[in-house]
């Protein structure tokens, strides 16, 4: 028999990129680790980082690292 598996329908990426473009408005640019610090799960940070990526492709937004492997800043274009 397979195992099961529990999906965490917690959050949407539709709801997190309403969530990205709701902080922005209210500030020029965030840092990533701030938009992740009231994640709750895995889930919700692949989720969030899903709906970073629609919004870069999309040119809402963009994303600038100083240095690799270091946090980010996101800015609404």
């Amino acid at each position: 028999p397979l195992p099961e598996v529990t999906i965490d329908n917690s959050i949407t990426v539709k709801h997190a990129v309403d969530k990205i473009r709701d902080m922005l408005m209210s500030g020029q640019k965030i840092n990533f680790r701030n938009l992740l610090a009231d994640m709750n799960n895995r889930t919700e940070v692949i989720t969030n980082f899903l709906a970073l990526l629609e919004l870069t492709g999309k040119e809402v937004v963009v994303v600038k690292q100083t240095v690799c492997y270091e946090n980010f800043e996101v800015r609404k274009i």
